[in-house]
C-alpha cells in the first residue's frame, strides 16, 4: 500500500497463521528519465529528416526512447523556417551621382540590381534595386530683337546679343537648365546723294528738296 519513487531498499513484514514474522525485502532502482530541447533552424528550401519523415515546415516535434532502465527519454525538436527575406528599393538618381549598393559598389546607369545577404541564421536575403537615372534637361531658346528692344527672359531684361544660362532643380532634383541664344540686329547704312536744284528725292517714303541728314 506504499507508492514508491526513490532508489533504496525497503522492508516490510507480515504475520503469519502460526503467528511467525513473514519479512519483505524490496531493492528498488529508480531510472532516470531525461527530457531535452533541440532547437533547428531551416532555410526555405532545406529539408530536415526525422525518422524518415521529410519536414520543411515550422513546427514542434517529439521523439521518445527508452533508456537501459527501460525509462523514457523524451527530445522535443523545435524546427523553425526562417523564409528568405526579398526587399526591394526604389531609387532616383541625377546623371552625374551614383548609388552606393549594399556590397559597397556604386551604380549609376537605370537598371534593376539585385544583392544576397544573410540573415542571422544564414538564409539568404535578396535585395532587389530599381535604379532610374534622370538626365540633365537642357532647354534652348534662339530669339532675335531689333535695336532699340529688350527680351525679357527668366525675369532679366536683355538687350545685347549673346548666350545666356539659368538652372532650376526639377522634381526629381537634376538640374533643368536653359540657354537662350539672343541675336541683336542693329543695321546702320549711309547713303550720300546730290540732287540738283528744282528735283526731289524720295527716301524711306518721303520727298526731300533741301540739303540735310
Amino acid at each position: 500500500g506504499k507508492n514508491v519513487t526513490r532508489t533504496g531498499i525497503y522492508y516490510d513484514s507480515l504475520t503469519t497463521v502460526a503467528g511467525c514474522d513473514s519479512i519483505y525485502k524490496l531493492v528498488f532502482y529508480s531510472g532516470n528519465s531525461y527530457y531535452d530541447e533541440v532547437p533547428i533552424h531551416l532555410c526555405t528550401d532545406d529539408i530536415y529528416y526525422h525518422h524518415g519523415r521529410r519536414i520543411t515546415q515550422s513546427g514542434t516535434y517529439w521523439d521518445s526512447l527508452k533508456t537501459v532502465a527501460g525509462c523514457d527519454s523524451v527530445i522535443k525538436y523545435t524546427i523553425t523556417v526562417d523564409s528568405a527575406k526579398f526587399t526591394a528599393i526604389h531609387a532616383d538618381i541625377c546623371s552625374n551621382d551614383v548609388y552606393f549598393r549594399s556590397d559597397g559598389t556604386t551604380v549609376n546607369k537605370t537598371g534593376i540590381y539585385y544583392d544576397t545577404l544573410h540573415t542571422t541564421l544564414g538564409c539568404d536575403s535578396v535585395i532587389q534595386l530599381v535604379l532610374n537615372v534622370h538626365a540633365d534637361q537642357l532647354y534652348e531658346e534662339n530669339k532675335t530683337i531689333c535695336y532699340g528692344n529688350y527680351y525679357v527672359w527668366r525675369g532679366r531684361k536683355l538687350t545685347n546679343t549673346g548666350v545666356y544660362w539659368d538652372s532650376l532643380v526639377s522634381a526629381s532634383g537634376c538640374d533643368s537648365i536653359f540657354k537662350l541664344n539672343l541675336v541683336n540686329n542693329s543695321y546702320y547704312t549711309e547713303i550720300d546723294t546730290t540732287i540738283c536744284n528744282n528735283v526731289t528725292f524720295h527716301f524711306n517714303n518721303k520727298i526731300y528738296t533741301a540739303t540735310g541728314i
